[in-house]
């Protein structure tokens, strides 16, 4: 996603953005009051239509026309940078034999399956596209938690076993569902044995925190994919409720970061929906409001899907260190 001459708003896709702030009220912001700096071009690495939404490498996020907010915020601008940067993906498809895109995820074939590996998703929808990838596409037994709805509902044929509980940093209920916790569905499963989707508007963000504390648990996981919800949290999420918006989103973009200390991104939504973000329609007035955080030609990465690998299992070509500085730069370390 690197080089090229791309305008930024070539891409056909109708993909729409989470980002980006609403309309606001009063209108009238001066067009100068704060001017994107100079920024390298970039090519989407798709153009021209196509279903991919996730996509590895470097991803490509352009600036808009013009400074699209009635404000500007540094401190929200340093942290939207700060993801961007966290999204990254250094590794290269010869150095996983291949990838496997779908939908929102990208694999790294090296890593997938496994005799022993078990899948494991949380989510509320009716069908789990990842758990039916999982079965079918890598023959990896699956369960999938689901507290949103009763399984007695769903089709027979599923090639995953549905279990009517979410997941969650720890045993809890909340709003008459039922979670469990992460640690006790992988109790007794083995190092690098355990492929593991989850979707922080479902499961929180205190399960990613304990997740990131507990070697023990990093040890048993192979992949990890995550939908990232920046700026929200559950209402079991106790340790994040009373936090001041500053002090959410700098918590939550710490765990983007801290995750690559362990994993390796393969790739990432970030791009699509940039793509599908059109400022110059949305904000031809500059009248839009803050987002909770975005980069430095305006973008708000608010939600996005990443894959990640564990580090161990893929090392990244190029030569001795390729990657390996960056990785550690956006990690904290």
């Amino acid at each position: 996603a690197e080089g090229g001459e791309g305008e930024g708003e070539g891409g056909e896709e109708e993909t729409s953005s989470p980002g980006g702030g609403a309309r606001g009220g009063g209108g009238g912001g001066d067009a100068e009051r704060h001017v994107i700096p100079p920024m390298p071009k970039c090519s989407y690495t798709l153009t021209q239509g196509g279903g991919q939404v996730s996509r590895p490498g470097v991803p490509c996020i352009p600036p808009a026309p013009e400074w699209p907010y009635l404000d500007y915020t540094s401190w929200r601008n340093a942290l939207g940078e700060r993801v961007i940067k966290a999204l990254a993906g250094h590794v290269r498809q010869t150095d996983c034999k291949s990838f496997k895109i779908m939908g929102d995820f990208t694999w790294c074939s090296k890593a997938m399956g496994g005799k022993t590996a078990l899948g494991v998703s949380s989510g509320n929808t009716e069908r789990d596209i990842w758990s039916e990838k999982m079965a079918r596409m890598f023959r990896v037994p699956t369960r999938y938690h689901n507290c949103y709805v009763d399984p007695e509902n769903l089709e027979e044929s599923l090639p995953y076993q549905v279990y009517p509980t979410c997941l969650a940093a720890v045993k809890t209920d909340a709003e008459s569902r039922d979670y469990e916790a992460l640690e006790s569905v992988l109790a007794g499963r083995g190092a690098l044995s355990v492929h593991l989707n989850l979707d922080t508007e479902v499961s929180g963000w205190e399960i990613m925190e304990r997740l990131l504390a507990s070697p023990e648990t990093l040890g048993k996981l192979r992949t990890l994919d995550v939908d990232f919800h920046i700026g929200s949290k559950a209402s079991f999420d106790q340790d994040f409720q009373d936090l001041a918006e500053p002090d959410l989103l700098e918590r939550q973009v710490q765990v983007v970061e801290k995750l690559l200390r362990h994993f390796r991104v393969v790739g990432s939504t970030v791009e699509v929906y940039r793509q599908g973000w059109h400022p110059e329609q949305d904000c031809p007035e500059q009248a839009c409001n803050e987002p909770p955080l975005y980069t430095n030609g305006g973008f708000s990465p608010q939600r996005f899907a990443v894959s990640y690998v564990k580090r161990e299992l893929v090392a990244i070509g190029g030569g001795p260190g390729a990657g390996e500085e960056e990785e550690e730069a956006a990690a904290g370390g």
